[in-house]
């Protein structure tokens, strides 16, 4: 017979396992035989939005962050960052390698650092998360225009 702590135990992990899966996003790059599959800590990103540099008028080395005009119609989890009178801005988020997280990206260095395929979303002036997004395909300096847009992370 199981015991009442050892099944609180075993829901309790359960709650742990899926709150831990909740937690990271997954972005797909390329399409067919040629797909990646890229993942993301949501803390981290989040947290990579806060002390990533926000404001109007930013210039910076690398020209990052810069406002993000959303020509794909990406619409966010928060829905504050759908709305036309918020600017949000783009920052890349590099990929994680190992277990420990990425380092930030270099901003302020030139030249610059290669950005990846992936970008945080956040608000111009509060630097409110809005998500995670990534280029459709990893190079997107070749191929055609639709190569050029990003897909939302989920």
């Amino acid at each position: 017979m199981v015991g009442t702590s050892t099944l609180l135990l075993a829901i309790g992990a359960a709650n742990i396992a899926s709150a831990a899966a909740l937690a990271s996003v997954s972005c797909t790059l390329g399409s067919g035989k040629q797909t990646e599959k890229l993942s993301f800590d949501l803390t981290y990103a989040q947290n990579l939005a806060k002390r990533s540099p926000s404001g109007k008028n930013i210039h910076t080395a690398s020209n990052y962050p810069h406002v993000f005009q959303n020509f794909d119609g990406i619409k966010w989890p928060n829905a504050a960052c759908n709305s036309k009178k918020v600017n949000v801005l783009e920052f890349p988020i590099l990929e994680k390698k190992g277990n420990k997280d990425p380092p930030d990206y270099a901003w302020n260095k030139k030249p610059k650092q290669d950005p990846g395929p992936c970008r945080i979303v956040y608000s111009e002036t509060d630097g409110h998360f809005c998500g995670i997004m990534c280029h459709k395909v990893r190079d997107s300096s070749t191929g055609n225009d639709s190569d050029k847009g990003f897909n939302l992370c989920k």
